[in-house]
């Protein structure tokens, strides 16, 4: 919808100029649009070549509070799928008084459930952004994501997202480091195959690996064992210097005691038995059975290798040809999950 534009050639093709402009696109039910921006369109190539203008959340009835910046951009008419570089994201919510730069892509929706609720579609440049208070003394350090409603952190192997809750008296009790949460402000945290540590004093409870869902108003936190390899691993507590073998853990925080192996209806058919083994315990039996009907133990083979090598610190590769000239590092992969479970 434009008041004016001007019919030009460019390239020795006809084009249409447009000053500024609102772009609609429709399809069944579904609108989307790109408000006061400017462009040329080109009829023979069906492409829109556009400067500036914003989109705002206006499916979820978010006008005035969520929008993005456009900077250049292109559009193939023909297509459902536009994407667009460098805009400025602004969500006062999460970003106060400031924009962050990202990518960007929107959709025309047609009754897809798997994709339906999930555009527009935002993503952060960096992975190191910080939102100080998502309710309860929590915090959020890394990338931001906004799939239409649903607002997610990510990281990356290198720079993983991080979630920290501190209690009244800003001492840290929780941090979960992951390359992915969702993020309800207000509501709800959540994550799988977190790195986990509940801080208790100058000790703490410790998973490489868990699910973890921290409802803000009732400040209880929940840590869930999932079914992969590493997340069977125990929690391990630094103060009784114990393994413990439980399913969940959850924790009502500004309370001096956590609830193990809690049952509930997510857990109706998880492991009902709580183990707790001292780092100091040994079973002749448990470590024949790790051998099973090999001819050496593979714990006494990576002992003596780890010797060799002078560090604890070993390749999984060079291990995996020393169990056996053939293997590679996916033919020992279960079995060290299992080792590190036990």
């Amino acid at each position: 919808i434009a008041d004016d534009y001007e019919l030009v050639l460019q390239d020795q093709k006809p084009v249409v100029k447009y000053t500024q402009l609102d772009l609609f696109a429709h399809r069944k039910d579904d609108t989307i649009s790109i408000k006061k921006t400017s462009g040329i369109y080109s009829p023979i190539d069906l492409e829109w070549k556009g400067i500036g203008g914003s989109v705002v959340w206006e499916r979820y009835g978010l006008e005035d509070e969520i929008y993005c910046e456009l900077d250049t951009y292109a559009l193939d008419v023909k297509k459902s799928l536009y994407r667009a570089n460098n805009v400025k994201l602004s969500y006062p919510d999460f970003f106060p008084n400031t924009k962050i730069t990202g990518r960007f892509e929107d959709k025309i929706l047609t009754g897809n459930k798997a994709t339906g609720g999930s555009y527009p579609r935002f993503e952060s440049y960096k992975e190191i952004l910080t939102i100080q208070d998502l309710g309860a003394n929590t915090s959020y350090k890394g990338g931001f994501r906004l799939h239409g409603t649903t607002v997610y952190g990510f990281g990356s192997k290198e720079n993983k997202a991080v979630i920290a809750i501190k209690d009244d008296n800003n001492v840290l009790n929780f941090r979960g480091e992951s390359l992915l949460f969702v993020i309800r402000k207000g509501e709800q945290l959540s994550g799988e195959r977190v790195e986990a540590v509940m801080y208790m004093d100058g000790d703490s409870l410790f998973h490489p690996s868990v699910n973890v869902r921290f409802n803000i108003p009732k400040k209880e936190l929940s840590l869930y064992r999932g079914k992969r390899g590493s997340d069977r691993n125990p929690f391990f507590s630094s103060f009784h210097q114990m393994n413990l073998n439980v399913d969940n853990i959850d924790w009502l925080m500004g309370r001096d005691s956590v609830l193990l192996g809690k049952t509930s209806v997510s857990f109706s058919k998880a492991n009902k038995k709580v183990e707790f083994e001292s780092l100091g315990y040994f079973e002749e039996n448990d470590f024949r059975r790790i051998q099973n009907l090999s001819t050496t133990n593979p714990i006494s083979i990576i002992k003596s290798f780890a010797e060799e090598e002078g560090t604890d610190l070993l390749s999984a590769s060079r291990l995996a040809k020393r169990l056996n000239p053939n293997y590679d590092v996916t033919s020992i992969q279960s079995l060290l999950y299992d080792l590190v479970a036990q």
